[in-house]
Parts: structure tokens; C-alpha cells; sequence
């Protein structure tokens, strides 16, 4: 093999790291590569079916000292927007949603319908609903700022599951559609 050979087999490996943490709401793990973060997760969260640390991550605290930083700003009430280089994983319509997503201001809410539209997807909600249900960056990607008009089931228990997660943290409720 020619060293240009072994140059081009090496970008084509992308090392993923991960991190794990306490905050004063439980055990997060967070993992990304050189492009951004990738996946979030609260250890004890029922919402988290897939997670696991993949055998072929290297644990990397310092590759995350910023996004520790920033999530732990964010509990403690001095952050309301993430400064952090994102790279999630997902289709077309995901990504697409996610980024619609991350554009709800801290204290705004917008329900599925508004996302839809914004997208130009309004053919069929149910897949964004999925798209915000699969969201693998909660609190970077704010999906619990996104609702349903008549406040479902799920969504409520959803609701409450946040609520119980974060009952000592202070947020402004002051409900308006963006």
C-alpha cells in the first residue's frame, strides 16, 4: 500500500467518543466525533429504548469539557441557547425537523403542526411527530418545546416525565408560537 493509499483509508474512519457526567439531575452521556455532538442520553430516562456505548467509542471527557460546560450552564439557569457543533444522525425529513427544532427560542413552544408547515410537510404528521420522538440530542435539540394542540396522552406523560426530570430548574412558561 502507498502512503497516499493509507492517507485516504484513515479519513475514511470516523472515530466516535463519548463522555458521561453527573449533573444535579442524573447521569448524561454524550457522544460525537470531530464533526459535532451525535447523541445524548440521560441514564435512568425511560425515553432512551437504543442506547448503549457502542464497543467501538473511546471515552474522551476532554474532547466534551465545552458541551459538559454548557449543558451543566443550562441547569443552573445561566445558558437559554447552546453554543455546540451538532452532528445527529438521521433521514432527510429528520434532519430537516430537528433543524426546525433547534430554531425554538428558550420559553417558546410550537406544536407539530407548526413544524410541519415549516418544512412544507404537512402531508403527513405522524412522521413528525416520529422525527421529533427520535430526536438523539434532547435539551441541544429542544423537542419538549414541541406539542401537540390538544395536549395528547403521550405527549403529556412526556411532559411530566421533563418536569419531574427538571423540577427544581426554573423556566420561564410563557407560552407563544414562534
Amino acid at each position: 500500500m502507498t502512503d497516499l493509499s493509507v492517507v485516504h483509508l484513515k479519513r475514511l474512519v470516523i472515530i466516535i467518543f463519548y463522555t458521561n457526567f453527573d449533573c444535579k439531575y442524573g447521569e448524561i452521556f454524550i457522544a460525537g466525533d470531530e464533526n459535532g455532538l451525535a447523541e445524548l442520553f440521560f441514564r435512568d430516562c425511560k425515553w432512551n429504548y437504543n442506547f448503549c456505548i457502542k464497543h467501538t467509542w473511546f471515552k474522551n471527557d476532554s474532547f466534551f469539557k465545552d458541551a459538559v460546560k454548557q449543558i451543566n450552564e443550562y441547569f443552573d439557569g445561566s445558558r437559554y441557547k447552546f453554543n455546540l457543533n451538532i452532528n445527529p444522525k438521521g433521514n432527510e425529513l429528520q434532519l430537516a425537523v430537528w433543524k426546525e427544532i433547534n430554531k425554538i427560542s428558550y420559553g417558546n413552544f410550537r406544536t407539530f403542526e407548526d413544524i410541519a408547515i415549516s418544512i412544507h410537510k404537512t402531508d403527513n404528521i405522524s412522521e413528525i411527530v416520529m422525527a421529533v420522538y427520535s430526536n438523539p440530542l434532547p435539551l441541544i435539540i429542544p423537542s419538549h418545546r414541541v406539542y401537540y394542540d390538544n395536549y395528547d396522552e403521550f405527549n403529556f406523560k412526556r411532559r411530566l416525565f421533563m418536569n419531574e426530570r427538571f423540577m427544581n430548574y426554573k423556566m420561564s412558561w410563557n407560552i407563544s408560537v414562534n
